[in-house]
């Protein structure tokens, strides 16, 4: 029997966009658009790195709704700017049928309320 992360436990790479919102609008430091690449292990374990704006991702995938649905939990750190550098949340869906990845993490702050977000559709 496989394991639930057997499909998605590749490397993926692509394009991410970084950004982050206040109640008065779009914090300017923290949009990028940038090259991400992740790597997810048959255990769930998932790490990975956008170079150009220095963000290092660590985390766990979990199993969701579906078996091409999955959850998120991963740490981001050494980000430039260092505010993007947090505990987020996110879902990871497999669109088999055309070897896609989509990638979506989101936090959020509450003084000031800001969210934090990364969304990305990544390849093999």
């Amino acid at each position: 029997m496989p394991a639930p992360f057997d499909q998605i436990a590749v490397r993926w790479q692509g394009q991410a966009e970084y950004f982050a919102n206040t109640a008065q609008g779009p914090i300017g430091a923290a949009h990028a658009v940038v090259p991400l690449v992740i790597q997810i292990d048959s255990g769930g374990k998932i790490t990975g790195e956008s170079t150009e704006n220095g963000c290092q991702i660590l985390g766990l995938v979990t199993t969701g709704s579906s078996t091409m649905n999955f959850r998120v939990r991963a740490s981001l750190t050494h980000c430039r700017p260092p505010l993007l550098n947090r505990r987020y949340q996110g879902q990871i869906a497999h669109y088999v049928k055309n070897g896609t990845l989509g990638f979506g993490l989101t936090a959020n702050s509450t003084k000031p309320a800001t969210q934090y977000n990364v969304s990305s559709t990544l390849m093999r």
